[in-house]
Parts: structure tokens; C-alpha cells; sequence
């Protein structure tokens, strides 16, 4: 039977198509770890090569942001994601690449961000520890003096973090003062297994608390970041602050 030019082509890509099939398909796909499912997408690196489920990848990269084989963390080339987003049918992965790629950096800058912020806030609440030993004659402890500690040196160090990670990635207000109770809840629960809660240091959450309290009311009307000054009230007592340089 003769076959036309085309007809000759088509047959060939079909049993290409076909071999590597047979070659591929037991293999894992490593992000769904389940095993692959055609279209696939085969990257080859110096060492060996993953396979992935074409849409899979393709849906990844595009909710990620991140053009690198997830596996081995080798960025792929554009002529792979060309390729990539040819067999997926996603022609945004490269028409819409440096949009994906900010995303990612931005969302980057955002979590390095909370990961400063958060490191920077259990510094300031485990400080307070330092406040909680129990009272001997040579450190006399009274709730007074760790209030004023609080006033003069924690909560002033806590407002201008707050500022400044609010500042940049405002998003996380909705988040940011439960993650501060949790350090708070994690700390009190660790010192009444020490046995190192005293009822002074008790007392003293309890206006933490407050403060915490009115700060976040302050965050929610847009008061705190709209000026140059942070004027917070707490049991009658006020701490100013000037953010201008912050």
C-alpha cells in the first residue's frame, strides 16, 4: 500500500511517541508521586533525568513562580519551558514568565521578612524570662518593675518591628497577632513546667496582653502606620514613639 510523505512522517512520530511511552511510564512523577500520565515532560540534567506529568509541572510552575526543576533545584532552560508549555498548552508560562518570577520574589521577600520579624519578636518576649525568676534577697521582684521594664524597653522595641514589617507587607496584619499570642502561649506553658511562673510575672501578662491588645486596634483603623508618631495607651499610661526614620 503506498503511503503519502505525510502519511510516512505521522507514522514515525507515532511510534516515537509510542516507545517512549514504554520507556516512561512506570516511572513517579515526583510532584503528584504517582505515576506519570501522558503528555510527559522528561528533563535531562548531568546525572540522570526527571520525568514529570506535563500539566502537573506546568501548574506548579504557574502557582510557584519558580522555573527550576523542583527535584534538583536546576532552572530550567527556555527552550524547555517552551517546550513545556507547547506540550502542556499553557502559553503563559513563557509569555507571562518575568510576572510569575516576581510573584516569586516578592513572595520570597515577604517570608525572609516574617522570618526576620519573628525571630526578632521571641527575642524581645523571651527577654521578659529574665523578669521571671523568683524573688531573692539580692533581686528584690516586684510586678512594678517588670512593668516598667515592659514600658521602657519591650513594648517600644515591639511597636517599631510591628511598624516595619507592616510596612512593607501589610497582608500580614491579618496574621500577625495571633502568631505573637502563640510565642506568648509557648513561653508561659514552658515556665509552668520549669516551675519558673511566678504570680508578679503572671500579672505581668496580663497587661501584655492588653498591649497587645490596643496595638492590634491600632493596626486594624490604619492609626499606627498613617503618621509619623505612635501614641499607645495601656493602663493609663502612654507610649509615644517616632516612626519617621523607621
Amino acid at each position: 500500500m503506498y503511503m503519502t510523505r505525510s502519511k510516512v512522517r505521522a507514522s514515525r512520530k507515532i511510534a516515537r511517541l509510542q516507545r517512549r511511552w514504554r520507556l516512561y511510564r512506570s516511572r513517579i512523577d515526583p510532584i503528584t508521586r504517582s505515576v506519570v500520565q501522558f503528555p510527559i515532560f522528561v528533563h535531562f540534567y548531568d546525572g540522570g533525568s526527571t520525568v514529570f506529568t506535563a500539566k502537573i509541572l506546568a501548574e506548579y510552575i504557574l502557582a510557584s513562580g519558580d522555573y527550576r526543576n523542583p527535584m534538583t533545584r536546576e532552572e530550567f532552560h527556555a527552550c524547555e519551558i517552551r517546550r513545556l508549555a507547547r506540550i502542556a498548552r499553557r502559553p503563559e508560562l513563557v509569555t507571562r514568565r518575568r510576572e510569575f518570577e516576581e510573584m516569586r520574589r516578592r513572595a520570597t521577600e515577604r517570608e525572609s521578612l516574617r522570618t526576620w520579624f519573628m525571630s526578632e519578636l521571641e527575642t524581645d518576649i523571651y527577654m521578659l524570662r529574665n523578669f521571671a525568676r523568683r524573688p531573692t534577697s539580692t533581686m528584690p521582684y516586684s510586678t512594678s518593675y517588670v512593668v516598667r521594664h515592659m514600658l521602657a524597653s519591650t513594648f517600644p522595641s515591639l511597636i517599631v518591628n510591628i511598624v516595619r514589617v507592616l510596612r512593607i507587607d501589610i497582608d500580614y496584619s491579618s496574621d500577625l497577632f495571633r502568631d505573637i499570642r502563640n510565642i506568648v502561649s509557648t513561653m508561659r506553658e514552658a515556665m509552668v513546667q520549669e516551675e519558673a511562673l511566678t504570680p508578679q510575672f503572671t500579672t505581668s501578662l496580663v497587661v501584655f496582653d492588653q498591649f497587645l491588645r490596643d496595638l492590634e486596634l491600632h493596626v486594624e483603623d490604619g492609626s499606627l502606620l498613617s503618621g509619623s508618631n505612635a501614641n499607645v495607651i495601656i493602663g493609663g499610661m502612654q507610649i509615644n514613639l517616632n516612626l519617621t526614620d523607621i
